[in-house]
């Protein structure tokens, strides 16, 4: 989704600008974005999947959050015939490559069966999956915006954010 539409890349491709891979590029998401992904997360958490209570979403965040430390770390790993189902670092390196032919492919979040499901996994990361350690990542032609107080400040207001909305969340449930 933030791949596909416009306005939602604009915000998003902050997030891929990096040349360099690391569990730091997991904090690069637009506050807007954070909001997206957090509404998604407590519609499928309350609705689809029916759990009733609000302590069930902080199990579900948190799983999320070391998930994505781990895909975007820059740890030579895939999961082999798991990389069907879950996302790997390698998997999701190829995710972020500065290649214009990658762009579109391995979107799934931390679930890779979405993008079988949907035809989106790149056929060349599955035949060349070693590669996926060694794709030059960012964008082709942008330059990185990063800055360490952007870190340190994104932080800070998401968390600001998380907080009320998990007591928002709270309230619903109660």
């Amino acid at each position: 989704m933030f791949h596909k539409f416009p306005p939602l890349w604009f915000f998003h491709s902050y997030h891929h600008e990096p040349e360099v891979f690391s569990v730091f590029t997991t904090a690069r998401f637009a506050l807007s974005e954070s909001a997206i992904t957090g509404l998604i997360i407590v519609i499928f958490t309350k609705y689809i999947l029916g759990l009733p209570e609000y302590e069930t979403i902080l199990p579900v965040v948190t799983f999320k959050l070391v998930f994505e430390l781990l895909h975007h770390s820059n740890l030579p790993v895939d999961y082999g015939k798991l990389d069907f189902i879950f996302v790997s670092p390698r998997y999701h390196r190829f995710h972020h490559s500065a290649l214009p032919e990658h762009f579109g492919y391995n979107l799934g979040a931390d679930l890779s069966i979405w993008d079988n499901l949907f035809n989106t996994s790149s056929s060349y990361y599955h035949k060349h999956r070693a590669v996926g350690s060694e794709v030059p990542i960012g964008i082709a032609g942008f330059k990185d915006r990063f800055k360490l107080s952007h870190l340190i400040f994104g932080y800070l207001r998401e968390f600001k954010l998380l907080s009320k909305v998990f007591l928002r969340i709270k309230q619903f449930w109660t």
